[in-house]
């Protein structure tokens, strides 16, 4: 038994070390992120937040949030949902078993992930055009990267570019790590948007680690606040397949499917529709002079901080004159005049 003890010690000193030199940890914690103050109807503020869970959920139990102003505690204050809209980006692994029929349906894993995409555009996209998605694949020579679909906002359309795709002939290994970098850096330009944003990679999950830099992708996907998910194609998901995915899943929010079917994605789609709208907490201002205001928020360990600035302007006094004919009453030089001229402060 004593033998067995310092076995489990020593292997847990092994991991602590192994995550240490990586940086690449699991995000257990809720995340928490102030993505916009809504100043329209002040001394009301608005503050948007976009919450998280370890699977990248919204966070349903927010009786723990706590707001100041300045510092200042707000006790007051009325929590609602706002439509936003997403960013995502799906990543296609389009190499050599891409074509591949998998069961007796005869369907190729490219039509499977074309079904997928289908229903998620036509079940869970936000018709009104919210939504943006974009699809990152290999580029004709197959050893380069190509934005297939750029931001697509219509159901419809999405739908018809990822079935109209087809892959380079003869599809080979795939560039994958700069497809991943490649949609990484496209959500990093829309961060000043406030939405959520997820990367899902399509892919069998057989070569990944000949072909990506797990720790440099992690670290800037956790950076970005950007998780990562994966969709495992093939008539089987091997333990290796899963665990290779969940490297880049875990640490940062990520969850892993085996796609034996367009449906076994649904709960990820869902996801993605639920941080479509993001919490706003509302509350009257104490404010009252001009400057930079920090506003902070708070859920369990985890704080978030914004800013905005409130600029006073002294009233105007102006002199509002009616298009009237003044009118004399009587003969005498001081007379009275008769008018309805009114004096009015903006």
């Amino acid at each position: 038994m004593a033998h067995v003890k310092k076995f489990c010690l020593r292997l847990l000193v092994i991991l602590a070390m192994s995550l240490v030199a990586t940086g690449v940890v699991a995000q257990s914690e809720p995340d928490i992120r102030i993505t916009d103050i809504d100043l329209s109807a002040f001394p009301t503020v608005g503050v948007r937040l976009l919450t998280r869970d370890a699977r990248s959920a919204p966070i349903t139990d927010l009786s723990g949030l706590v707001l100041h102003e300045n510092r200042a505690p707000i006790p007051d204050f009325d929590l609602g949902r706002v439509a936003v809209g997403t960013d995502i980006v799906l990543v296609l692994d389009a190499n050599d078993t891409f074509l591949q029929v998998d069961d007796d349906d005869g369907l190729t894993r490219r039509d499977k992930v074309a079904a997928t995409v289908e229903q998620y555009a036509r079940q869970f996209m936000d018709p009104t055009g919210l939504d943006r998605v974009t699809v990152v694949t290999p580029d004709a020579s197959g050893s380069g990267v190509d934005i297939l679909a750029e931001d697509v906002s219509t159901p419809q359309a999405l739908a018809g570019i990822v079935a109209d795709y087809q892959p380079v002939e003869p599809p080979r290994i795939t560039p994958l790590n700069d497809m991943l970098v490649a949609a990484l850096d496209h959500l990093a330009a829309q961060q000043d948007d406030g939405r959520f944003q997820a990367v899902l990679l399509f892919t069998d999950g057989g070569r990944l680690d000949q072909q990506l830099a797990y720790q440099d992708l992690a670290l800037a996907a956790q950076e970005a606040g950007v998780p990562i998910f994966g969709a495992i194609l093939g008539a089987t998901a091997d333990p290796n397949e899963v665990a290779s995915l969940e490297r880049l899943a875990s640490p940062t929010r990520g969850q892993v499917v085996h796609l034996s079917e367009p449906a076994a994605a649904d709960d990820i789609f869902q996801l993605f529709q639920s941080q479509a709208q993001q919490t706003e907490a509302r509350y009257q201002s104490l404010v009252r002079r001009g400057g930079e205001v920090d506003v902070s928020a708070a859920l369990g360990n985890t704080r978030t901080t914004g800013s905005f600035t409130l600029e006073l302007v002294q009233p105007v006094l102006t002199l509002d004159i009616p298009d009237t004919t003044l009118r004399r009453v009587g003969s005498a030089i001081d007379s009275p005049s008769h008018c309805c001229n009114r004096l009015f402060i903006h």
